[in-house]
């Protein structure tokens, strides 16, 4: 993309001055007619047909020409023409494995994470927003305390690497179980696997397996629409990048089951570097959100504090239930 100065103004300039010869050409015709007469019509009638015995007038056909001829100089000078790339495509772009190897790659360089967050997320047909604090680790570790607002933990959520705990001390309610998708969706209401929770705090994605992927360049607006499939269970991936400064930040992705239907689907934005502990570098979002339609999912993180690649103890992760009634459960 050019600059707000430069070749951009250089040609405002001329498109300006161009603007202006027509409008001086108008004005001589207007000063050239008879004094007494209507400016554009007289009887109802518009006086550019009646160019016989008005020398002056130019003719329809030259205004067409005129304005035609004025719409393609416009058009040349503003580099505005139907089918101009605004970005084209650069010569050295990866193809669709190596995007794929970037996302993998991206996953495996991060360990671990802890950040504090704003959470925003629907629980039936209301909307609950609250402070976060999170923290996660490889190989399905992953701990959530949701804040009440004096600061208190409203919930907690831990994970350890295979059963989770979870209470909900404003309900007064607990729920234990296997360390699954189904774990976070006890608090959040998404189903994420822990590990799929880290891929986006990091500002990766999470990718569906064995699948052929696929790379086009759009140059609209800069990005590489990768394309995936699953051909067994005939899934469908898609994960837009952005490529106008080659960053290859993950701006969105959708997957779609086999009826074509939206399984989930991801954002992002704010997009800024971060190092992690061990001095690797990241792009991470500012904002995710993560939608799943046929759950009426849809979970909005503002992210804050994070830092990547920590040493986190084992007891952080582990969470001793105090023993109260079952979330959900019908009381007798």
């Amino acid at each position: 993309m050019q600059s707000e100065t430069g070749p951009v103004t250089g040609q405002a300039d001329a498109f300006l001055s161009l603007h202006r010869g027509a409008l001086k050409w108008i004005a001589i015709g207007r000063r050239n007619r008879g004094r007494g007469q209507r400016p554009w019509s007289q009887n109802g009638r518009s006086d550019l047909t009646e160019n016989e015995n008005q020398p002056w007038a130019p003719k329809p056909s030259q205004i067409r020409s005129s304005s035609l001829l004025f719409g393609l100089t416009a058009c040349v000078l503003l580099t505005a023409c139907p089918g101009s790339p605004d970005y084209p495509k650069p010569e050295a772009l990866p193809n669709a494995d190596q995007f794929v190897e970037h996302l993998m790659t991206k996953q495996s360089a991060a360990r671990s994470f802890q950040a504090e967050s704003r959470m925003d997320y629907r629980v039936g047909d209301e909307r609950i927003k609250t402070t976060v604090l999170v923290m996660g680790e490889r190989s399905a570790k992953v701990r959530f305390n949701a804040l009440n607002p004096d600061d208190t933990v409203a919930a907690d959520l831990a994970c350890d690497g295979i059963n989770f705990a979870f209470v909900d001390f404003n309900k007064n309610c607990q729920l234990t179980g296997p360390c699954t998708s189904d774990a976070i969706a006890s608090l959040l209401r998404v189903n994420l696997e822990p590990d799929d929770f880290l891929s986006l705090a990091i500002g990766s994605v999470p990718l569906i397996p064995n699948a052929e992927s696929s790379a086009e360049w759009n140059p609209k607006n800069g990005t590489v629409v990768i394309k995936r499939i699953n051909r067994d269970l005939m899934t469908r991936q898609e994960i837009i990048l952005d490529g106008r400064k080659a960053t290859y930040d993950v701006i969105r992705a959708t997957v779609h089951d086999a009826n074509n239907r939206v399984e989930w689907s991801l954002e992002n934005k704010d997009y800024a570097d971060v190092k992690a502990n061990d001095g690797t570098p990241f792009r991470v979002p500012g904002k995710t959100r993560f939608q799943q339609p046929k759950s009426r999912g849809d979970l909005k993180i503002r992210w804050q504090n994070r830092t990547i690649n920590l040493d986190l103890a084992e007891d952080k992760f582990i969470m001793v239930l105090p023993g109260l009634s079952e979330c959900g459960a019908k009381k007798q």
